[in-house]
């Protein structure tokens, strides 16, 4: 039978620790000093301070939508550029790199945004729609400008 030395508890079933408040009601095996006694161990408290939760910014989800919509559409037209310069290489390569040089920053950023707004939790068409025409854009305009480069060397 053990008293628990916190709540004064009359413990009869053997156990290490009081049922009612969770003290070490065990004997100390290496007393410290003649005049030890036996205290309950306190576990500290360790407090929890989350970071703060960075939101989608809805400025950001709109620009990205609307870059990943203008690099997906110029990309389209590149794309349509690089099968005409399978028959005249020397000029639509010309007008394939221009209209590259806005279609893929304008997929790689949109597709930043997006991707960024649902790496923060955003669930929304807006976001999951910017990503995929986003990197649908990427993917398209790099296939373009190399189908059209390869078709300038093999006329070359």
């Amino acid at each position: 039978m053990n008293i628990c030395p916190n709540c004064n508890l009359n413990i009869e079933t053997p156990t290490n620790f009081c049922p009612r408040c969770g003290a070490d009601v065990r004997p100390a095996q290496n007393p410290v000093g003649p005049n030890y006694v036996n205290q309950p161990n306190y576990v500290n408290q360790v407090t929890y301070t989350p970071y703060p939760v960075e939101k989608p910014n809805l400025a950001k989800k709109i620009v990205g939508m609307a870059l990943s919509i203008f690099g997906f559409a110029f990309s389209i037209i590149i794309a349509i550029m690089s099968l005409a310069t399978l028959a005249l290489p020397e000029a639509s390569f010309g007008i394939t790199l221009v209209y590259s040089i806005f279609s893929l920053p304008g997929s790689i950023i949109g597709f930043n945004f997006s991707n960024k707004a649902r790496n923060l939790g955003d669930q929304s068409k807006l976001s999951s729609t910017g990503k995929s025409l986003g990197l649908a854009g990427i993917i398209i305009t790099a296939a373009a400008l190399f189908i059209s480069f390869f078709a300038v060397i093999a006329n070359v």
